[in-house]
């Protein structure tokens, strides 16, 4: 009774308490594990831990978030659900420190809320970031240099981090070259590059060059930035007096090469000249601000004024060169007279003959001269002669195979200077002859029988015995002074021959005369010696013509031989029987053209349709021919009319075969064309009565 008692009074209690609240609760810890994280890396879950515990009479669901420090990025897991009594891990979660971050102790603070009340549970934890990755550059901060001189110095990379890098290097502007463009240092350790320095021409004053070091594996990177003075250190000038020489050919004149160190360091010089001047020393050295004057001597090679141009190079600025120019004038004191005697001389063609030329130096400097001749050869080719002084030298004319007045030159120069003087030679035709052979050219079938004439006449003053010569054949006669000789030589073109052949003719005499001549034979083919060409008239070789049953239709054909030889052709007609042709052979030379003439007279009960007929003109060496498309109708076209004459027309734009009028047609064919006439009346006849 009791225990009903209170059972039933806890029943009441309860009852009267109302609904049971469900209590929410949780704590978060938070730990890393890293001694210290690096700009850029990331710290992940393996790093850091974020353990929940739910406290709570219920299940809860946790909203995660993270709280950085400005600039760095991080990512934790957005929610964790957990039951009552239950404790989790919150990942995955990462920070990564902003590539700029100094090194220092930061806060991060890792915020749980709790979805059924809304508390928020926050833990801060605090992350070491270390000067992990970090470089300094260094070299001097100045450097003095000349104009377009070459400077040297080192670079260092110190890397300040504490893991291997390897690092970028340049070097600006484009004339600073490192002796590398990539370097790799220890953490701690220092590298060192060479650093060429090369300011181009014209370029001074104080100039800036960076030298830059960037990490390809880290954020790590620095410039060092190096002050290059370039000075003025070699400036010269250079000039020539005097500004004029005037001297003979093959004298020298003399010039005075100043040359002024204007720069701010001491000098050597190179003096360079042309052949024909020289320095009296190849090189000078000149102080700072100083001058030295240097001897040279030109010889002008030639008559006339010319350019002295003496260059000066430094030897320190190898780019620096200057032109020092003066002029000289050179005049030929040289002078040079040539006689030759006698003046004229005759002589026979065979014989040989002496002159004398004296040969005077006429100039006020001794001279050394050559000396030749237009015709024969002189006992000396060089004279060396002082002022007045002359000499004489034999000339020798030998014996001569060509007749006539020949003009004898003899000349003495020495390079612009020359004198010379002329005689009159006459060679007589003592013993001479003319030999012609017409024509000098000919074309030729092969087996061709070519006749040559030959003309030889006697040109000399008395008489002489000739021999005169060709392909092996020969023939001995005697001349008198102008007497002639004339002869046809016959020469078979041979079947061997070569498409062009040269005969050979001579003729020699006992005196030493001797003449040749040469004339040319073209040996042709065979389609050219033997050619014919069978056209219709209008110049083609095929064609169609209409013509109706029971008339008579003529075409005309002209047969031409173009071939070098005449030849006869046999006129053959392929076709139907009512085709016949004038003639059935021709004989033509050549270029001869000959008129034929195709008569088609198709009779009643011929079948309308096109008829082929070919008509072929044939040699045994030559062939040709046309080809006729003959439309047979049942009657003439409108466009074909029978005039009053009996010739049969066509209107213009009707069809396209040949109608000849009666005139001209020959008399072989008259007769023909007659038959026809009277078919054609007939037929008139009968449209006008039946009609």
């Amino acid at each position: 009774m009791k225990t009903a008692f209170i059972t039933a009074m806890t029943v009441v209690f309860a009852l009267l308490a109302g609904p049971v609240q469900a209590y929410y609760g949780a704590t978060m810890d938070v730990t890393i594990t890293l001694a210290g994280a690096c700009p850029c890396d990331i710290i992940s879950s393996d790093e850091i831990h974020v353990m929940i515990t739910n406290y709570g009479t219920g299940s809860d669901t946790y909203h995660m978030s993270l709280e950085l420090p400005d600039g760095w990025s991080g990512f934790i897991v957005p929610e964790v659900t957990l039951a009552s009594g239950e404790t989790g891990e919150a990942t995955p979660v990462w920070i990564t420190p902003s590539c700029g971050t100094s090194p220092g102790i930061y806060t991060v603070t890792v915020v749980a809320q709790s979805g059924m009340s809304g508390k928020r549970f926050e833990e801060a934890v605090e992350i070491n970031v270390m000067a992990c990755h970090a470089v300094e550059v260094y070299s001097v901060n100045r450097l003095d240099t000349c104009e377009s001189e070459e400077v040297h110095t080192t670079v260092e990379i110190s890397n300040l981090g504490k893991t291997d890098e390897i690092f970028t290097l340049s070097a600006y502007p484009e004339w600073a070259a490192l002796s590398a463009d990539s370097i790799t240092v220890g953490p701690g350790e220092t590298g060192t590059v060479s650093l060429r320095l090369t300011p181009p021409a014209g370029l001074t004053g104080v100039q800036d060059v960076t030298i830059r070091a960037k990490s390809r594996i880290s954020y790590a990177e620095d410039e060092r930035l190096l002050k290059l003075d370039v000075n003025r250190c070699y400036v010269f000038n250079a000039s020539l007096s005097p500004a004029d020489n005037m001297v003979c050919i093959g004298s020298s004149a003399d010039y005075y090469l100043n040359i002024d160190n204007l720069g701010t360091k001491a000098d050597t010089y190179r003096i360079i000249t042309p052949d024909w001047i020289t320095a009296e020393q190849d090189t000078v050295s000149v102080d700072s601000h100083g001058r030295k004057t240097v001897k040279i001597t030109a010889i002008p090679p030639e008559r006339g004024e010319r350019i002295v141009a003496v260059s000066v190079a430094s030897t320190s600025h190898t780019t620096a060169t200057i032109d020092a120019e003066s002029t000289v004038t050179a005049r030929d004191c040289r002078s040079v007279a040539v006689s030759v005697s006698p003046a004229q001389r005759s002589i026979c063609r065979g014989e040989s003959t002496n002159f004398i030329a004296r040969v005077e130096n006429t100039g006020t400097v001794l001279t050394s001269y050559a000396i030749d001749s237009s015709v024969g050869a002189l006992e000396r080719k060089k004279l060396v002669l002082g002022p007045g002084e002359a000499h004489n030298v034999i000339l020798n004319i030998g014996p001569t195979t060509k007749a006539g007045t020949s003009i004898v030159t003899v000349h003495a120069y020495d390079g612009n200077v020359s004198g010379e003087d002329s005689v009159t030679l006459n060679v007589n035709s003592c013993y001479d002859a003319f030999l012609e052979v017409n024509p000098p050219e000919r074309s030729a079938c092969r087996g061709d029988i070519l006749t040559f004439t030959v003309g030889m006449k006697n040109t000399g003053e008395f008489e002489d015995e000739y021999t005169f010569e060709y392909l092996g054949e020969r023939e001995d006669f005697v001349l008198e002074p102008g007497e002639t000789k004339t002869m046809d030589v016959r020469i078979p073109a041979g079947y061997e021959w070569s498409t062009s052949n040269n005969v050979r003719f001579s003729l020699r005499s006992t005196h030493g005369v001797y003449i040749e001549k040469h004339v040319t034979i073209g040996v042709v083919g065979k389609d050219k010696c033997h050619s014919v060409d069978l056209r219709i008239v209008n110049g083609t070789t095929a064609k169609k013509i209409s013509t109706a049953v029971g008339y008579g239709m003529p075409v005309q054909l002209s047969i031409v031989n173009n071939g070098l030889r005449s030849d006869r052709y046999i006129i053959v007609v392929d076709g139907p029987e009512w085709a016949h042709i004038s003639e059935d052979s021709v004989y033509l030379i050549p270029l001869q053209e000959e008129r034929l003439y195709l008569y088609l007279s198709p009779p009643y009960g011929t079948e309308e349709k096109e008829y082929k007929i070919a008509v072929m003109a044939d040699s045994e060496k030559a062939l040709s021919g046309v080809e006729i498309t003959a439309e047979v109708l049942s009657e003439l076209p409108g466009n074909v009319t029978v005039n009053e004459t009996g010739n049969i027309t066509q209107v213009p734009g009707g069809l396209t075969g040949m109608f000849l009028a009666l005139d001209d047609i020959p008399i072989e064919v008259l007769s023909i064309s007659l038959l026809a006439l009277g078919s054609v009346i007939i037929l008139l006849m009968r449209f006008v009565i039946f009609k």
